[in-house]
């Protein structure tokens, strides 16, 4: 049960990056990156679900500080994830700093989970 909930919380990570990457890349396009947005804030709740399951699953073996950040830093993600996707929903244009942002969150959630 860890090894699955740990590997849809990794893979959860790299489709929102992926997901981010090519709605940014579409931005410009005629084409509406709308797909590649569900699929952003989908994978950003997955992360946040999958990561409170395995911080109840292992709470005595894990580093507190890291966790509480990385979840803090994943609310904030899915927050711009599920805004830039309720933008794209209503027609309205997000604003042009919540991919960038979205992105950066993402880097330094793996980052801090990989480093630290």
């Amino acid at each position: 049960m860890h090894l699955l909930l740990y590997t849809l919380h990794v893979g959860g990570m790299a489709l929102l990056l992926v997901s981010a990457f090519l709605v940014m890349k579409e931005r410009n396009t005629a084409s509406p990156p709308f797909r590649w947005s569900v699929i952003m804030m989908s994978a950003a709740h997955t992360q946040i679900l999958t990561g409170f399951i395995l911080f109840f699953m292992l709470l005595t073996e894990l580093n507190h500080m890291k966790v509480g950040i990385k979840m803090l830093l994943a609310i904030s993600l899915a927050l711009f994830a599920t805004l830039h996707h309720r933008a794209l929903k209503k027609g309205v244009t997000p604003a042009r700093w919540f991919m960038p942002v979205i992105i950066a969150l993402g880097i330094t959630i793996t980052a801090i989970a990989f480093l630290v």
